[in-house]
């Protein structure tokens, strides 16, 4: 005879910091390396990725070296840790999570107490100023410096000995937000008929942006 084997299936936790769906592997199997860290220690590492976020200061890894001294990190320990308490940070800014739930949840991923009150208190003092600057992160976009273009004409090749093929060269120098005042060569070639299509899409997306100033 066949016997049924009913299946049961594992309920997905669900966690408002993470967007509401299962917290990810990598927040998992970081949470013990966070929870090895002295409470003192872990409250001044957090304000160091706090003051990071906030663009108040670089982070220093000599200094969190030493904050983690206690726990003989590595070198991988110690950016697994920094990305994981910067995934919390801005998550729980992203999805406006009240401090009870963040602090809650994050003891349900196996965070001691005290830890969690760290990151809890932390969050709701710097709330206001990391959404800011989140905000004003998320609005900046990439630049164009210069422009630089010309044209050059196939007259011949050992294949074709006779041919008029025009292309025209772009040089663009462009800035993103990222670069911090550096500018990056962006450089490409374009048959005729591919940089009639550029043109024609350049001119329509800045005449939809005058558009919408007039709106």
């Amino acid at each position: 005879y066949q016997r049924r084997v009913r299946e049961q299936r594992v309920p997905v936790m669900k966690f408002r910091f993470c967007g509401e769906i299962d917290a990810p592997d990598w927040i998992l199997a970081e949470i013990p390396l966070l929870a090895k860290l002295p409470v003192l220690r872990f409250k001044l590492l957090c304000g160091q990725v706090v003051n990071k976020l906030l663009g108040k200061k670089a982070l220093e890894f000599g200094k969190v070296d030493k904050h983690v001294a206690d726990a003989n990190f590595s070198l991988s320990d110690i950016k697994a840790v920094v990305a994981e308490l910067d995934f919390i940070f801005q998550n729980a800014v992203k999805y406006e999570v009240e401090e009870p739930i963040l602090k809650n949840e994050l003891q349900q991923l196996g965070l001691p107490k005290e830890h969690c009150e760290v990151i809890a208190k932390l969050f709701r003092e710097n709330f206001d100023g990391l959404r800011a600057k989140f905000i004003q992160s998320s609005f900046r976009i990439t630049e164009m410096e210069s422009v630089d273009w010309r044209v050059d004409v196939i007259l011949g090749s050992s294949d074709l000995p006779s041919v008029q093929v025009p292309t025209v060269s772009i040089k663009m120098d462009i800035q993103r937000p990222e670069d911090k005042g550096c500018t990056e060569p962006l450089v490409f070639e374009a048959s005729k008929n591919q940089f009639s299509t550029l043109l024609s899409e350049l001119r329509a997306a800045r005449n939809a942006m005058v558009q919408l100033d007039m709106e």
